[in-house]
């Protein structure tokens, strides 16, 4: 779902492999909400099953620094961005991300 208005795009992957959508691949069920802005993007993800999984998350996008993020975000790239996201313990709330584009 995408509203071009508001800049933002929901993604639901309910496959246990993931998928991939327009330059976005995760590698297990998640729910992504992203939000444009002017020089950045929000980011926030979570596992709609709510059973802990970890989440790999590519964008094809690159990213000049990361602003904030969530304790359970770990950055292991920035071009491309490449997060992992421990939903550990999240009971299926949103982990968040903010970050400056390149």
């Amino acid at each position: 779902m995408r509203n071009n208005r508001t800049g933002l795009t929901g993604l639901l992957f309910w496959n246990e492999a993931g998928g991939a959508f327009e330059g976005l691949s995760v590698d297990a069920q998640a729910c992504i909400l992203m939000k444009q802005t002017e020089d950045g993007l929000q980011l926030a993800a979570s596992d709609p099953t709510k059973e802990d999984h970890v989440i790999r998350i590519q964008l094809d996008r690159a990213v000049k620094e990361a602003v904030a993020h969530d304790e359970g975000i770990q950055i292991i790239s920035l071009s491309p961005l490449t997060l992992r996201v421990d939903t550990t313990g999240q009971d299926g709330q949103s982990m968040n991300l903010t970050v400056y584009l390149d």
